[in-house]
């Protein structure tokens, strides 16, 4: 993937290298925007309406960021929960999983130790 095509996927709102700021750290929030936007867009995933995915720590955000917030939930590819911690960076586990319930389309046991070692497992796998 190039950024132009994150840019004109609407995945990114920043069409060069110096405006993506490629040293930041990312964060629970920009990867749920980014994934929640390549899910639809790309994927042509839809919501599930039914599920409770209002964040208690996400109502300081404008609307269209809270939508995608709530989007990448009813995706799958964040659980639901009280908060969200969307300032807090994305681990590699965290990543790999999101990643994996965005590509596919579904849940594996988290009961392991560490929790997300199927996720890294399915990952080796594809």
């Amino acid at each position: 993937m190039s950024l132009r095509w994150l840019y004109e996927q609407s995945i990114t709102k920043f069409q060069n290298p110096d405006q993506f700021m490629p040293d930041n750290y990312l964060t629970r929030v920009d990867a749920a925007k980014m994934l929640s936007v390549l899910s639809k867009n790309v994927f042509n995933r839809t919501t599930q309406i039914n599920t409770n995915c209002v964040y208690g720590d996400t109502l300081e955000f404008d609307a269209i960021t809270q939508s995608q917030v709530r989007d990448a939930c009813q995706l799958g590819i964040f659980k639901p929960a009280i908060i969200f911690n969307p300032h807090q960076g994305i681990t590699k586990g965290q990543l790999i999983t999101v990643l994996i319930r965005m590509f596919d389309g579904k849940t594996y046991d988290e009961t392991t130790n560490p929790w997300y070692k199927n996720y890294i497992q399915r990952a080796y796998e594809i």
